[in-house]
């Protein structure tokens, strides 16, 4: 098969979605994925060749597809959800500690509080703290150990659900 005939193929299955979701009054993008994720799934179901992460590709793909054609809307980047973990400066509660970790420094990371932030935060060097950011939580010091004092890590995560 020529790529010009796969390419009719495609946009013609584009184009019936496109008419099938606004005749059944699939307004919605998350309406649209279900139904499309649904109606792969069901041709797929005997496939066992086909995994199911690579059905929800292919349906998020003709998904994004129709939504771009019935909205004009592109869909190249989608919100992500990101946090970001940070670690401030050690804080010791006397000298005692303060030696330990001098002759242990890979123990500072014990004493450095750990924060989750909903916003890149910015950290002051004279306080010595991660700052000017939603704080979302606090996190055991003891966890995350690979979290050095002073550093902040960016986490992204999976797509984040579309508002309707």
């Amino acid at each position: 098969m020529d790529k010009e005939r796969a390419s009719r193929i495609i946009d013609s299955l584009i184009e019936s979605l496109v008419e099938f979701t606004r005749d059944n009054g699939m307004n919605t993008e998350n309406e649209i994925r279900d139904f499309v994720l649904g109606e792969i799934a069901y041709a797929y179901k005997t496939n066992t060749d086909v995994t199911l992460e690579q059905k929800k590709k292919l349906a998020d793909a003709l998904s994004d597809a129709v939504i771009r054609q019935r909205y004009g809307k592109k869909y190249t980047q989608r919100p992500t959800m990101v946090i970001y973990i940070a670690r401030d400066r050690a804080v010791f509660e006397d000298e005692q500690q303060e030696n330990f970790v001098q002759r242990h420094p890979e123990k500072e990371t014990e004493y450095g509080r750990i924060r989750l932030f909903y916003e890149k935060p910015t950290f002051n060097n004279k306080k010595g703290v991660w700052e000017c950011a939603r704080e979302a939580a606090p996190i055991k010091t003891y966890m995350l150990t690979n979290i050095k004092c002073e550093q902040c890590v960016e986490f992204t995560g999976p797509e984040l659900p579309q508002n309707e």
